[in-house]
């Protein structure tokens, strides 16, 4: 089934005289041939960029765990030929092979000569235009001077296998984006000539590789600078707290303040030093104490300078008690108990119920006294007793902390900002945008079977994954089909059952954003540093705005530092600028989100969780979506609330009598190519949002073009790691939405079949 034309050829001896790129002259060099055979000749530290390529090979996947551990047909099938595997393979650059599937597919590949982009990553996806479910080899040569261990820095996207000198010496069956580093393993390379094969499978969007040989001086020398960027992280999640001993000590009586330190001492003395603290108090008003004339919130400011310059920042919460209560004399109870998403069995006798109660009481009791979250609730608790937030449309401890804080910060400068707040979205004269409603398929512009298809389909698609979810499809604002599918833990989903949609809680925070940008308060390329006194203006570690939403601000995370909850997350992220790649690498998190989020914050003067509720869940009646915990996962919504925000993107900004922004904000946010603003990273990124088309299974088949999509080449949305669907046909006019937990079996599967489905009932 499989064949190669050519598959290893004589190497001969010729002295030659070659410059690598540190300017080390090596001499008497084995030449290739046939020529045209990429040749890299290794240093301190090389990252491999010149390679033959040879793909695409289809990848089908299985709903069973092969062998090798993976789900992959592919990913342990030798296409290359040659026994015993493909290990020993060589390419040169006049190579072909043929290749068949079990369903019939033929084909033939040739081997092309590829550079790696300026970021050292080999673009697979560039160069086979974004073909998902597909296999592809590189090959190279290195040439060392002596013999020698070296240490392998590999990024790849997505699954990936290397062999050097015929054995193979790393593999990784995973899912993600390149990111350098994210693997690493050591070879040997021999003196002379040393063949590398890199086998990439790649599942959907993004494909490519990285390389980067390092010799045992630079490893060496790597890792101990590693280390101490390692405890300086550590540090970092370091937090300033009382000198307390046990639970009961946690609030403090009227009087002197408590004394304060850091909670991991040794390690902040290893890493800043000794050097002192300066804490400032203020009362529940903002007013500067020094000391607590009466009980109720009181909140501080931290501050230290390192020996090297940098500016240490912490605030927090203390709660001050009444000069009478007496924390370790409280028994409460907790009388409910509610997690679906753990499938628990909850059907307790009256005794089980006093038992959990009584242990979740202590536990919440506990948890209270020792938490920084504890301080915020009593202090809340204290302030509701007082009258304060009654008129409020929305409070909660979190909220009335964080607004504290975004004040108390206003108030002492820590934030530069000084300019009009947002503004809350008003209704709009004149005509107003299509809102989404139930209509006949007719009326949407769909053939009258679609929505039998559709339920037939979900029905099938439950049966097979167990995985109940909220399905919606609307074209020109018309519903067709809206309807929750399947049980969990013997309860029924219904079109009301809100699920975490994780990651495309970015989009949500980028459709947050367009609203600054419109009222002209944000700019996208802004720089951090124009909000926050810690961060440059100018130079190579400016930060801007572009760079937390595109995934190019250097970091790395999902809720580090306790994300947008840390009341000085921006001193966090200054301190370790010389460290983040800024603009030079592409790294997937929702680090930058958040701190976009205190941007946003200092601009509002509110919890940018409040903006949301006020600016986009109360205008476009999400009455079934809340988010209090991340900018980048925490979104909690259903289908029918996600395709009202669908609409909007649909409409460009509008939705109803409301636009929360213009036509050419939504212009500005879609996905651009991000070359044009940090050259090398060859691929487009919006502000919350990507390119979401699918690759048509029938593509390069029987004469369809091989760039035939599912739908339209114009679909914009989100990814989730609970498989929420939140995509929008921006040339059909379609939301296509679906709200789960989890994907389940052969969830990819059956999405295609899904987006085959509408397609085929377009009139």
């Amino acid at each position: 089934m499989f064949s190669k034309l050519s598959l290893r050829f004589a190497v001969g001896i010729l002295t030659v005289l070659i410059v690598n790129c540190s300017g080390i002259m090596i001499e008497d060099i084995p030449e290739s041939s046939p020529a045209g055979v990429p040749i890299e000749i290794f240093s301190n530290e090389t990252t491999l960029t010149h390679w033959l390529v040879v793909g695409p090979f289809p990848s089908e996947s299985s709903d069973k765990r092969q062998e090798d551990g993976s789900y992959s047909l592919a990913y342990s099938h030798n296409f290359l030929g040659g026994t015993p595997g493909e290990g020993n393979a060589v390419l040169t650059p006049t190579d072909e092979y043929t290749y068949g599937t079990e369903d019939g597919t033929q084909g033939t590949v040739a081997v092309v000569d590829v550079i790696a982009n300026p970021l050292g990553i080999v673009d697979l996806g560039l160069l086979y235009n974004n073909i998902e479910y597909s296999v592809a080899y590189a090959f190279t040569y290195v040439y060392s001077n002596k013999d020698q261990k070296v240490h392998a820095l590999l990024g790849s996207d997505d699954a990936v296998k290397v062999w050097a000198n015929e054995e193979l010496i790393h593999e990784n069956y995973v899912f993600r984006g390149v990111v350098p580093e994210d693997d690493r393993f050591s070879l040997e390379l021999k003196k002379g000539y040393n063949p590398i094969l890199i086998k990439v499978l790649n599942g959907v969007r993004g494909w490519g590789f990285t390389l980067t040989l390092l010799d045992e001086n630079t490893w060496v020398a790597k890792t101990s600078i590693e280390r101490k960027k390692s405890d300086f992280e550590a540090f970092l999640n370091s937090n300033i707290v009382p000198d307390w001993y046990n639970y009961w000590d946690v609030t403090f009586n009227p009087g002197d303040f408590p004394k304060m330190r850091w909670d991991q001492p040794y390690l902040a003395k290893a890493v800043i030093g000794d050097v002192p603290l300066n804490i400032r108090w203020f009362d529940a008003d903002l007013n500067e104490v020094t000391r607590a004339e009466k009980a109720g919130r009181y909140g501080f400011i931290a501050e230290c300078t390192t020996k090297d310059g940098k500016k240490i920042r912490r605030a927090g919460t203390l709660y001050c008690n009444p000069w009478d209560w007496m924390g370790w004399s409280e028994r409460p109870q907790v009388h409910s108990l509610d997690i679906p998403g753990a499938r628990f069995n909850l059907e307790l006798t009256e005794v089980q119920k006093d038992a959990i109660g009584r242990d979740l009481g202590r536990m919440i009791l506990l948890s209270t006294l020792d938490q920084r979250e504890g301080a915020s609730l009593m202090s809340y608790l204290y302030e509701v007793n007082q009258g304060k937030y009654s008129d409020q449309l929305l409070s909660s401890p979190m909220l009335a902390t964080e607004e504290y804080h975004i004040a108390l910060q206003k108030k002492v400068g820590g934030s530069k900002y000084s300019g009009k707040s947002l503004s809350i979205p008003e209704k709009k004269a004149g005509k107003s945008a299509p809102e989404l409603r139930h209509g006949s398929p007719d009326e949407a512009g769909f053939k009258p079977e679609i929505t039998a298809e559709l339920k037939a389909l979900c029905n099938e698609w439950f049966e097979v994954s167990g995985e109940p979810f909220i399905t919606l499809v609307a074209r020109n604002g018309i519903i067709v089909y809206e309807s929750a599918t399947g049980s969990e833990a013997g309860r029924d989903f219904t079109v009301d059952t809100a699920t975490p949609v994780a990651s495309v809680t970015k989009l949500i925070t980028g459709v947050t954003f367009a609203q600054y940008v419109h009222q002209g308060l944000i700019e996208i390329d802004d720089l951090v540093g124009k909000y926050f006194p810690d961060f440059p203006v100018e130079g190579t570690q400016a930060l801007t705005l572009r760079h937390c939403f595109t995934h190019t601000s250097g970091l790395t995370g999902h809720e580090s530092w306790n994300g947008v909850h840390n009341h000085r997350l921006e001193n966090v992220v200054a301190n370790q600028l010389d460290n983040l790649p800024i603009g030079t690498r592409s790294t997937y998190n929702g680090d930058g989100y958040n701190l976009g989020g205190r941007v946003m914050e200092s601009v509002s003067g509110k919890s940018i969780f409040r903006v949301i509720h006020e600016n986009l869940i109360l205008p476009l009646e999400l009455t079934n979506s809340s988010i209090e915990e991340d900018l980048a996962f925490s979104f909690q919504s259903t289908a029918g609330d996600l395709a009202r925000i669908g609409q909007l993107l649909l409409n460009e900004g509008s939705y109803g009598d409301y636009e929360l922004f213009s036509p050419e904000v939504f212009q500005q946010i879609l996905p651009k190519n991000l070359d044009q603003y940090y050259p090398g990273m060859d691929w487009d990124q919006g502000i919350g949002l990507t390119w979401m088309m699918q690759r048509h299974p029938d593509a390069g088949k029987n004469g369809v073009p091989d760039e035939k999509s599912i739908l339209s080449e114009r679909i914009i949305g989100h990814g989730s790691a609970t498989s929420t669907v939140l995509q929008v046909d921006l040339e059909n006019n379609i939301v296509l939405t679906q709200s789960r937990r989890q994907g389940g079996a052969q969830f990819d599967q059956y999405l295609t079949k899904l987006l085959l489905t509408i397609e085929k009932n377009l009139k």
